[in-house]
């Protein structure tokens, strides 16, 4: 599977490669494999979904693995609502 477009010096994460193969498609420029509760060691059906770049990276800031200040997340917050506001007006 794997659009080649979204290859990394011909290689493929398992996750992603996993995703794909569970789903019968290639994910799309803007999908990314997340992971769940099992870490991004368990590729396996249960443990991993489509989503975007900006959500996964809010998970990660979320459980920790991403560390960030109070004012760094409001200042996001402030930046993606004025960017909504701008792209649905």
């Amino acid at each position: 599977m794997t659009n080649p477009t979204q290859k990394r010096h011909g290689r493929v994460t398992a996750g992603r490669f996993n995703l794909e193969c569970f789903l019968g498609r290639d994910l799309e420029k803007h999908e990314v494999c997340c992971h769940g509760p099992g870490g991004n060691s368990d590729h396996s059906k249960a443990n991993i979904s489509v989503n975007c770049q900006l959500n996964n990276i809010i998970d990660s800031v979320i459980d920790g693995s991403i560390p960030t200040t109070q004012e760094s997340i409001a200042l996001a917050i402030n930046r993606l609502e004025a960017y909504y506001r701008e792209i649905t007006n």
